[in-house]
């Protein structure tokens, strides 16, 4: 039916979805018969019909007949999710099992894009059989990039051979956001796998860490692992420890955006929903800890500052080393699906927000809504925090989502509205500024407030402000300062007259005024004033650094001195390095990488030493992470921190490896050069299989023969590949057949791989030679 209307209307299904928050993908497969709406998309379905239908000019079939056809799609949808949830993706009788949560399979996974990275590291973490190998692997990201698409698509079409898989998707639309919904599910899922279906559901803890136990048990008997997949760990209603109260500071309120979506059932929902009993416990609580040997967990959840109160200190999922922060793709728009509830944040809290455009931080809406902090914080934590991002890492400032939550807010709000809360914020701003500007200036008044000014006086006696400047100088660096006056100055027009001429004249004044002002910190004085006890001014003396990437290697300076002190809140201070090397590799465009010193890598990698020197593996781990991620990191740089494998022992990172010299295979003479490099430099271990070089790969890589040789002596014919280590075997691609000679996996011949092994062979001095 819908096939035969969209043809008779000549529209090409983007057409068709323009406007509506449907995929095309959602729409060719209720089209083709292949899915059907789900209860939020049924609105979009008629919304279709109708358009459909205005352009024919005539119905081609009554709202009966669709009626009839909808809800027979939906039924045969439920019947057939049920069946493929629960198939496995091998027949016989050593077949493994695989099962793909209901809410998984209505998200949208034909545009997962550039994630290999990301797979080989989850690939990795599941071959990993070393003792002392993490059992979890925790993505956290601080705004919507795609975490839930990433595990569907990785469960749906990218599944790791060898593995038994269970997997539960959060989701408020699906009433799947409690530890009930998870207990029911992944009990149905055991009872499958196990053979035996239980009469009720664990309780507690202690009685799930003997089932899955009971589970991963099975698993190794048939020579696979047990794979625990959690998506949206902190979107269960239970995250926050508000759970009696709502979880929301909206206080029993009717939620603002509650029917906008125009389907009746879901606002039915959350009316039923809100006179339900407090929900008590969380998922997390559930998650064995620590898993049997045999089991592994991946989960997804929002960067987070806490977690529920029923999740002991000792759960992994606090230890910081099981935490991989997932970045954003470029050019996928930041979208979170469903649309994040602003109600739930509270009035006064979303329109601050709204009003002042983002960089609040939570101690700041405390103390502007006369809230508690701690309160606000759970908040944020919880599934109402999905209505806010991140927008300063380091500064840890927030704003509402955009586009939508943010729009919506805005649009709700009348004038007196908008003027009342820009006084407020004014008048905050304004005692901060009559204190002089101290340290502890928030990051709005000091950097944000021109946003509410209009007045143009106003403006330029803010921007003007030699204090403001240079103690935004000290918390930001002189990048941020200058640029704010030089966005300033574009704001003066030739058509201002003298007045104009005035302020440009003190602009320039105040510009060369902070540029004399500018000068390199000098090396290690950021560590000495930790040793003399002045952290704080430690890192505000690293942040004045002129350069994000200068700022990055004082901070890991600060890190190590407080490692010696065995100083109290190392982890913020790694955090905020790793941030500002990022931020150090973003060209004008927000994604273009520019050039890097190579001195920055070298000060990065020998902090990384001293701190594993010190016993800190756990504070290393992220800065060697930061800089093979850094893909203007040089060769010397990877070839480095692939020596530090045998101290600092990170799946990520021989994953990230292992792609940077494939990449390097695929180039000229130079680059498969500097792949034997990398790939020699990482040390001794396990022994790959051996395979057979393709003839293809011979003829190029013929001078590459005398790549490592130095001295006057030959050496002729094929090189053995020697030992290499246990990391680089466990990330790399394996194939679904066992070899019968011991049942050692053979690969299945990726060019890639097979050029850069040939590359090594041919090395004689290479240390695997």
């Amino acid at each position: 039916m819908l096939t035969k209307l969209k043809e008779q209307a000549g529209l090409s299904s983007a057409r068709v979805v323009q406007g509506l928050d449907t995929p095309r993908s959602s729409f060719r497969g209720w089209k083709d018969g292949k899915t059907s709406p789900t209860p939020e998309r049924v609105v979009d379905f008629w919304a279709i019909v109708r358009m459909l239908q205005q352009t024919v000019g005539q119905p081609l079939h009554t709202d009966a007949e669709w009626e009839a056809a909808l809800r027979a799609a939906q039924e045969e949808g439920a019947a057939g999710r049920g069946r493929r949830t629960s198939q496995p993706h091998a027949e016989g009788a050593d077949r493994r099992y695989i099962r793909v949560h209901e809410p998984a399979l209505d998200v949208a996974t034909d545009n997962v894009e550039g994630r290999t990275n990301e797979r080989s590291v989850m690939n990795a973490f599941l071959r990993e059989t070393s003792s002392g190998a993490p059992t979890y692997l925790c993505w956290q990201s601080d705004a919507p990039v795609g975490k839930t698409a990433l595990l569907a698509d990785y469960l749906q079409r990218h599944p790791p051979t060898d593995v038994d898989i269970l997997s539960f998707f959060v989701s408020s639309v699906h009433g799947t956001d409690t530890q009930a919904a998870f207990s029911k599910e992944i009990a149905e899922q055991m009872g499958k796998f196990l053979g035996e279906k239980p009469d009720r559901a664990p309780v507690g803890p202690r009685k799930w860490r003997r089932l899955f136990a009971d589970a991963a048990k099975k698993s190794k008997e048939n020579g696979r692992r047990l794979v625990l997949v959690v998506d949206g760990l902190d979107d269960d209603v239970a995250w926050s420890g508000l759970a009696s109260e709502g979880g929301s500071l909206a206080c029993g309120a009717q939620r603002r955006n509650v029917g906008q979506s125009g389907n009746p059932e879901a606002e039915s929902g959350n009316k039923a929903r809100s006179r339900q009993k407090p929900v008590r416990g969380s998922i997390a609580a559930l998650l064995p800890s620590p898993p049997h040997s045999g089991m592994r967990v991946i989960v997804s959840l929002r960067r987070s500052v806490r977690f529920p109160d029923d999740v002991p200190n000792g759960h992994p999922l606090r230890q910081a080393e099981h935490l991989r922060t997932l970045l954003r793709v470029p050019g996928v728009p930041p979208l979170r699906q469903p649309l994040p509830d602003t109600g739930a944040l509270g009035e006064s809290v979303a329109e601050l927000l709204a009003v002042s455009g983002g960089g609040l931080r939570i101690a700041d809406l405390a103390e502007l809504t006369e809230l508690s902090e701690d309160r606000l914080n759970r908040v944020a934590q919880g599934p109402a925090g999905r209505a806010i991002v991140l927008d300063d890492p380091v500064a840890v400032t927030y704003a509402l989502a955009e586009p939508q939550p943010a729009d919506t807010v805005r649009e709700s709000l009348d004038k007196a509205a908008v003027e009342r809360h820009t006084r407020e914020l004014l008048a905050w701003s304004q005692r901060w500024h009559a204190a002089g500007w101290p340290a502890a200036t928030p990051p709005y008044p000091l950097a944000y407030q021109l946003r509410l000014l209009t007045d143009g006086p106003e403006r330029a006696a803010y921007v003007l402000d030699v204090r403001r400047l240079r103690r935004l100088t000290s918390t930001s660096g002189a990048t941020v300062a200058l640029a704010q006056l030089d966005a300033f100055e574009e704001e003066i027009s030739d058509g201002d007259g003298t007045q104009g001429l005035v302020t440009l004249v003190s602009l320039c004044a105040v510009r060369a005024l902070l540029r004399e002002d500018l000068r390199e910190v000098p090396d290690g004085a950021p560590a000495l004033l930790v040793r003399l006890g002045y952290v704080e001014r430690a890192r505000g003396l690293a942040r004045s650094a002129p350069t994000p990437s200068a700022r990055a290697v004082h901070l890991a300076d600060v890190a190590v001195e407080m490692a010696y002190a065995a100083r109290a809140d190392l982890d913020s201070v790694i955090r905020e390095a790793v941030e500002w090397l990022a931020r150090s590799r973003v060209g004008v465009d927000g994604r273009s990488p520019v050039s890097a010193d190579p001195d920055v890598y070298t000060r990065l990698l020998g902090a990384i030493r001293t701190l594993v020197t010190l016993e800190r593996p756990d504070a290393a781990r992220p800065l060697l992470r930061a800089v093979v991620h850094d893909r203007a990191a040089g060769t010397e740089a990877l070839v480095a921190a692939a020596g530090l494998l045998n101290t600092v022992h990170d799946v990520d990172v021989v994953a990230l490896l292992y792609n940077r010299a494939e990449d390097l295979t695929a180039g000229g003479m130079r680059d498969r050069t500097a792949a034997v490099d990398l790939w020699g430099g990482t040390g001794a271990g396990r022994s790959f299989p051996q395979s057979p070089c393709r003839r293809s790969h011979r003829s190029h890589l013929r001078g590459s023969r005398s790549l490592g040789r130095s001295g006057g002596g030959q050496r002729t014919g094929r090189r053995r590949l020697g030992p290499a280590p246990s990391a680089w075997q466990s990330a790399t691609p394996q194939s679904d057949h066992t070899n019968t000679d011991g049942g050692r996996r053979a690969e299945r011949g990726h060019p890639g791989v097979e050029r850069l092994r040939c590359a090594v062979r041919v090395s004689p001095d290479s240390p695997w030679a």
